[in-house]
Protein backbone atom coordinates (compact mmCIF):
# COMPACT_ATOMS: atom_id res chain seq x y z
CA UNK A 1 0.00 0.00 0.00
CA UNK A 2 1.42 3.08 -0.70
CA UNK A 3 1.15 6.42 1.72
CA UNK A 4 -1.50 9.32 1.50
CA UNK A 5 -0.50 12.89 0.35
CA UNK A 6 -1.40 14.69 3.84
CA UNK A 7 -2.92 17.34 1.60
CA UNK A 8 -4.39 15.78 -1.16
CA UNK A 9 -5.19 12.52 0.12
CA UNK A 10 -4.20 10.38 -3.13
CA UNK A 11 -2.26 7.43 -2.60
CA UNK A 12 1.11 8.43 -4.62
CA UNK A 13 4.54 7.82 -3.67
CA UNK A 14 5.75 11.36 -1.25
CA UNK A 15 8.40 13.71 -1.40
CA UNK A 16 8.94 15.85 2.01
CA UNK A 17 6.56 16.38 5.08
CA UNK A 18 4.17 13.47 3.99
CA UNK A 19 3.21 15.20 0.83
CA UNK A 20 3.53 13.93 -2.97
CA UNK A 21 5.85 16.40 -5.19
CA UNK A 22 2.65 18.18 -6.74
CA UNK A 23 2.05 19.56 -3.05
CA UNK A 24 5.06 20.35 -1.73
CA UNK A 25 5.83 22.13 -4.83
CA UNK A 26 2.43 23.91 -4.40
CA UNK A 27 2.79 24.49 -0.99
CA UNK A 28 6.28 25.87 -0.78
CA UNK A 29 5.49 28.18 -3.85
CA UNK A 30 2.81 30.04 -2.02
CA UNK A 31 3.84 29.86 1.33
CA UNK A 32 2.38 27.78 3.12
CA UNK A 33 4.39 24.39 3.61
CA UNK A 34 4.72 25.31 7.49
CA UNK A 35 0.73 23.81 7.45
CA UNK A 36 2.72 20.85 7.00
CA UNK A 37 5.87 20.38 9.76
CA UNK A 38 8.26 17.63 9.35
CA UNK A 39 7.41 14.24 11.30
CA UNK A 40 9.78 14.27 14.22
CA UNK A 41 13.07 12.46 13.99
CA UNK A 42 12.99 8.98 15.15
CA UNK A 43 15.29 8.25 17.89
CA UNK A 44 16.28 4.68 16.92
CA UNK A 45 19.38 3.78 16.42
CA UNK A 46 20.59 3.86 12.68
CA UNK A 47 21.23 -0.42 13.04
CA UNK A 48 17.73 -0.80 13.84
CA UNK A 49 16.29 1.52 11.36
CA UNK A 50 18.46 -0.44 8.95
CA UNK A 51 17.65 -3.67 9.73
CA UNK A 52 13.65 -2.76 9.36
CA UNK A 53 14.38 -1.41 6.02
CA UNK A 54 16.02 -4.56 5.45
CA UNK A 55 12.92 -6.50 6.76
CA UNK A 56 10.75 -4.37 4.69
CA UNK A 57 12.59 -4.50 1.31
CA UNK A 58 12.42 -8.30 2.02
CA UNK A 59 8.33 -8.30 1.87
CA UNK A 60 8.55 -6.88 -1.19
CA UNK A 61 7.83 -2.76 -0.67
CA UNK A 62 9.47 -0.29 -2.88
CA UNK A 63 12.57 1.79 -1.20
CA UNK A 64 10.51 4.74 -1.24
CA UNK A 65 7.45 3.14 0.96
CA UNK A 66 9.90 1.25 3.20
CA UNK A 67 11.80 4.98 3.71
CA UNK A 68 8.47 6.63 4.53
CA UNK A 69 7.16 3.72 6.68
CA UNK A 70 10.29 4.11 8.94
CA UNK A 71 10.62 7.63 8.82
CA UNK A 72 13.96 7.94 6.60
CA UNK A 73 14.58 10.25 3.36
CA UNK A 74 14.56 8.63 -0.04
CA UNK A 75 18.14 9.35 -0.06
CA UNK A 76 18.97 7.94 3.10
CA UNK A 77 17.17 4.57 1.88
CA UNK A 78 19.60 4.41 -1.06
CA UNK A 79 21.89 4.85 1.40
CA UNK A 80 20.54 1.53 3.69
CA UNK A 81 20.18 -0.34 0.42
CA UNK A 82 24.04 0.41 -0.32
CA UNK A 83 25.32 -0.55 3.03
CA UNK A 84 22.92 -3.98 3.05
CA UNK A 85 24.15 -5.18 -0.47
CA UNK A 86 27.91 -4.48 0.87
CA UNK A 87 27.19 -6.17 4.02
CA UNK A 88 25.81 -9.31 1.97
CA UNK A 89 28.73 -9.16 -0.51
Amino acid sequence: MTPTCRACDRHVGLHRRGLCRTCHNLHAKTGTLHWFPPKPRTSRPAAARVQDFAELRGQGELRTVAAARIGVSTRTASRYAARIRKAAA
